[in-house]
């Protein structure tokens, strides 16, 4: 009893001390500048390089184009198999169906591994850079969230099919469908992205999200992209102190084994959130396309 005390006053302060640092380190530096937090930084050296010979309009949008279907070809298999298998597992099917099962090859977590991997790690290093890239100048953003959600959850859905023998059983893991689900949607709204900047008249493939980013190319930002880089300054850092504190309250409270839920429930907040921001800015890129 002394020691569950113990680590649950450790974990309330741990994460009180990552939440006051995550919003000093969020907030504070653009809040007292009076600006966005990517409006005008100087660019940092690894920006510099990403952008000193950016690829052609057509060329990006082609390369953005490719790595969607790829990503959507190989992961809404994976994703099947993990949605049908949870489905069955939980006994929501028809009494008629529940008696059901999928045939044993697709229980191998590493086919599983084979089909995703190449979604991360091909098709959605675009998302990891930009998150990366974000992240340096303290304005994380929707890359970020889906970068971190899906990266932990692909390290801890590894780590499950290797070992196995030694890990707890994770009777609703891997995750690997859920994490090509994260990429694959973050990369449509990337794809949108750059169809309705080029519609706009903008020739960087990029939003940035702050609308002025617009502005300093004489572009008016539309209502829409404010509104959802207003969304995203809301939701980013909601969401990181949300995971600090589900992890946190976890790993002391929750039920056994209480590190591996703690880890699932961390990745499952930053991948919802990322999804939320991802669907909402396909929705956005979309009306602009059509506008």
């Amino acid at each position: 009893m002394g020691f569950d005390l113990f680590m649950a006053v450790v974990a309330i302060v741990a994460a009180s001390l990552l939440t006051w640092r995550i919003l000093r380190w969020y907030v504070a530096p653009f809040a007292a500048a009076g600006d966005t937090p990517s409006g005008d930084k100087a660019p940092s050296a690894a920006d510099s390089a990403a952008q000193a010979q950016p690829p052609s309009p057509s060329d990006a949008t082609h390369d953005a184009l490719r790595s969607f279907i790829i990503a959507a070809v190989l992961t809404i298999p994976a994703l099947l198999i993990n949605v049908l298998h949870n489905i069955i597992l939980h006994g929501l099917t028809p009494s008629s169906v529940s008696s059901m099962s999928l045939p044993l090859w697709t229980a191998n977590s590493w086919l599983q591994v084979i089909v995703i991997t190449p979604v991360l790690f091909y098709c959605g290093t675009p998302i990891a850079v930009e998150g990366w890239l974000s992240l340096t100048r303290h304005a994380p953003d929707l890359n970020t969230l889906i970068a971190g959600g899906a990266g932990a959850a692909y390290i801890y859905s590894l780590a499950l099919t290797i070992m196995a023998p030694i890990l707890p059983t994770d009777p609703e893991g891997p995750y690997f469908g859920f994490a090509g689900l994260a990429v694959t949607l973050a990369l449509l709204g990337r794809l949108l992205e750059m169809r309705a900047l080029l519609r706009h008249g903008r020739a960087t493939p990029r939003w940035g999200l702050p609308a002025e980013q617009w502005h300093s190319r004489r572009v008016s930002a539309p209502a829409s992209v404010e509104r959802y880089y207003r969304l995203t300054m809301f939701v980013v850092p909601t969401a990181l102190i949300a995971t600090t504190w589900a992890f946190a309250l976890f790993i002391v409270f929750g039920p056994q084994p209480r590190l591996a839920r703690a880890v699932v429930i961390g990745f499952s907040v930053l991948m919802v959130a990322g999804l939320a921001l991802a669907a909402t800015k396909v929705v956005v890129a979309w009306k602009l396309l059509h506008a």
